[in-house]
């Protein structure tokens, strides 16, 4: 099981709503290279602790959706539970280069 990434410091960070989190991800993984696949991706949040799940292509684009997600105001964590299935994903244009052979 992998651990959540977690963000030191937020005393100074006042802590929007759990929904308000996930729309505000849900927006800047719309407005990055993953909107391709942005509606294969769920997103929970709990106390300002964000929950990733879906398929992406390639490890890469889901490194992609940690730090996007991880850098949000007011989110503590994130545990990225994202899948990476590089036969079952169609690739977007031009990101053929992310995805590694089997």
């Amino acid at each position: 099981m992998h651990e959540p990434t977690r963000i030191q410091d937020h005393d100074d960070v006042q802590s929007p709503s759990d929904e308000s989190l996930i729309d505000l991800a849900r927006r800047s993984i719309e407005a990055s290279r993953l909107r391709p696949w942005s509606q294969r991706l769920k997103v929970c949040c709990h106390d300002g602790n964000v929950t990733l799940s879906g398929h992406l292509p390639s490890f890469y684009l889901k490194q992609v959706l940690q730090t996007i997600v991880i850098n949000l105001p007011g989110v503590l964590a994130v545990d990225n539970g994202v899948h990476v299935s590089t036969s079952s994903a169609p690739l977007a244009p031009g990101d053929h280069r992310d995805v590694q052979s089997p």
